[in-house]
């Protein structure tokens, strides 16, 4: 298989070789020219043609030469015959995208010449193919898009571009409803040409555009059932000319619009002013969503023949970043389209992570996210899950324990979180709604399930008492899954507590063999579980949690970490918060303060008038604290730190 071409700058290829087809088709419901040429010859054809650019997976060929870039470009003369262009043919194509070429100052050798990844006519790839349909801005030739659908061919995906036409032949695209129609006719044109390609899986379908390309695109959605997502490459769905335009079609509806949704934009001044608005993304309810801002790019950089074409053969000084950043624009494409059309877990949790936890800078792009919110139930081994979800941004998972209170005990921490977070919380195994354990069961295997189940890749685990035992458990398990750790009075599984501490911990167990009276008033009463001197109504609130969830379970069925954690926890290399109340007995103070001994790096601080229960006892010291120590660690997606 061929090294990556000098336009990808070192993008990965995938397992696939590159085809390339062009197909042109005529749709003779829409005449676009007369009867006559200007010389008065017969017209063979005279219905609308779609100059249909193809890239398909393909079988490897060692002897295939890859095709030159200028053939992209001359394909999209609609007058000569493919590959037999006359050199008045070719310069008038290049007459026709003469501003695209500006920066080129006239010598267009070096663009002409480049070697691109697609072989014409190359062999198909066995199998049935995801099809991607990329809608075209106001003039465009399908070339433009050549780089990225030359990296999703190679991954795996059928990608068709096409070229942009005016309603008749010599007439420019005009940017009003009429250009708009034209542009949905012409995309169901090519929809219902994709179905009949052998290599296409038809049921796995996105659209995908830039600039006005993205209101045809979105308003074909809406129409059209079939469509599994949509990807805008900072397509006019961003900007109020596109809000305004989606407005005036009788087929828009806001409330069709229920599939996966990926806008990417940039910060960089634009050329033209022309006033962004995202109210059609803040309008979106029901789909999941991803909204991209990539600070080193401008409007044109966001398809290849624009941007990294040109980045990459007449060097500026901003080319480095931008180069960098088109980059990440295939990259988040890719996972966005294997998330949704090939369901695969990994890409989903890729882009639930933030940039950051991928590895990417965030000088170069930043990420808002609506991500599904609910409620639901995990398939676990042996039983499920019941979890709740909220917010947008890096996944915060908060795990409860402590007196058999179910997730209700984070009330506070789920409404403050979620302004910065995807915020998480759970019933671990024999609390709330979740399933009594019936057989021996691990609760590192049961968040990891968690964690799969919605697609989430990477989170920082927010752990109350034996809450934190898990996640220090997790975290020692799963250590590329972690992000950070803040632990509230958490337990270790293997420290050693002094004879009194052993004793009280005994009482509360036997308590509960007694009955659910006998345990809440034994908890109640002891004097460092929830003393709350400050908050009486964290009292009230831990007696109601706990009547109603206490569900006492054999705890020898849980799985132990082996070797115990105690003598692991120095392995931890994440960023690490730890709190505790003043109040809280003296073991567990100690217990804490352990933790930070042998974790490098790690943070405490002490919550003053609380005991173990802090987050219930003293919530806004406890989110406070927190939010700082996540805030310095940059987890979060955006700060309201100081609101």
């Amino acid at each position: 298989m061929a090294q990556s071409p000098v336009l990808w700058n070192g993008l990965p290829r995938g397992p696939y070789e590159i085809g390339f087809k062009f197909e042109r088709q005529f749709d003779h419901a829409r005449p676009f020219q007369n009867q006559h040429d200007e010389q008065g010859k017969p017209v063979a054809h005279r219905g609308r043609p779609l100059q249909m650019f193809i890239w398909y997976p393909a079988e490897a060929d060692r002897n295939a030469k890859p095709m030159r870039y200028e053939e992209y470009l001359y394909l999209n003369d609609t007058d000569s015959e493919a590959w037999q262009w006359r050199e008045e043919s070719k310069q008038a194509v290049l007459q026709n995208y003469a501003q695209e070429f500006e920066p080129f100052k006239g010598d267009l050798k070096p663009l002409l010449e480049v070697q691109t990844a697609a072989i014409k006519g190359a062999k198909v790839a066995k199998g049935k193919f995801p099809v991607v349909i990329l809608g075209a801005g106001g003039g465009t030739g399908g070339h433009v898009y050549s780089v990225l659908c030359e990296y999703l061919a190679s991954h795996g995906y059928v990608a068709i571009a096409h070229t942009a036409l005016g309603l008749q032949k010599g007439e420019r695209w005009p940017f009003d409803m009429r250009g708009i129609e034209t542009q949905m006719r012409d995309l169901n044109f090519i929809l219902n040409y994709a179905h009949r390609l052998p290599n296409v899986d038809a049921d796995k379908l996105a659209l995908a555009s830039w600039s006005v390309g993205g209101v045809a695109q979105a308003l074909l959605q809406m129409q059209n059932t079939d469509v599994d997502a949509i990807l805008s490459l900072d397509a006019a769905t961003g900007y109020e000319y596109g809000r305004d335009l989606l407005r005036q079609s009788p087929w828009f509806d806001l409330k069709k619009m229920n599939v996966p949704y990926l806008h990417m934009h940039g910060e960089l001044p634009p050329r033209y002013n022309v006033p962004k608005n995202f109210e059609y993304y803040d309008s979106l309810s029901v789909a999941e969503t991803y909204l991209f801002s990539f600070k080193k790019l401008v409007h044109a950089d966001f398809v290849s023949s624009h941007g990294v074409a040109q980045h990459t053969l007449i060097k500026t000084e901003r080319s480095a970043e931008a180069i960098a950043s088109y980059k990440i624009v295939c990259q988040y494409a890719l996972n966005f389209l294997n998330a949704y059309l090939k369901k695969d877990k990994h890409s989903r949790g890729f882009l639930r992570s933030t940039p950051v936890a991928n590895g990417i800078s965030n000088q170069l792009v930043e990420l808002r996210t609506k991500l599904s919110a609910g409620n639901g139930f995990v398939q676990v081994n042996g039983g499920k899950l019941y979890f709740e979800i909220a917010g947008e941004g890096c996944a915060l998972i908060l795990i409860g324990g402590s007196g058999s209170m179910d997730l209700r005990q984070w009330d506070e921490q789920f409404k403050f979180f979620q302004q910065d977070f995807q915020v998480i919380r759970y019933d671990p195994r024999g609390v709330g709604k979740s399933d009594l354990p019936t057989a021996p069961f691990s609760h590192v295997e049961d968040l990891e399930a968690l964690f799969n189940f919605l697609g989430v890749d990477k989170a920082v685990l927010m752990g109350l008492s034996s809450g934190g035992g898990i996640a220090l458990e997790f975290a020692l398990t799963h250590p590329q899954r972690l992000l950070g750790l803040v632990l509230s009075a958490p337990s270790v599984n293997g420290y050693k507590f002094s004879t009194e501490q052993q004793q009280r911990v005994a009482s509360f167990a036997n308590a509960a063999q007694r009955g659910a009276e006998a345990y809440i008033k034994t908890l109640l009463e002891d004097p460092f579980f929830i003393p709350a001197p400050q908050n009486p109504e964290a009292r009230k609130r831990a007696q109601v949690l706990m009547a109603e969830n206490f569900r006492p379970f054999d705890f020898s069925l849980i799985k132990q970490l082996e070797p115990p954690t105690v003598a692991r926890v120095a392995e931890i290399d994440k960023p690490v918060f730890l709190l505790v109340g003043n109040l809280d007995h003296p073991d567990v103070q100690k217990r804490t303060e352990f933790l930070e001994q042998s974790i490098h790096g790690a943070k405490r601080v002490t919550i003053n008038n609380a005991g173990h229960l802090v987050n219930l006892e003293a919530p806004h010291d406890f989110n406070r604290a927190a939010h700082e120590f996540l805030a310095a660690w940059n987890f979060h997606s955006k700060s309201t730190l100081g609101k």
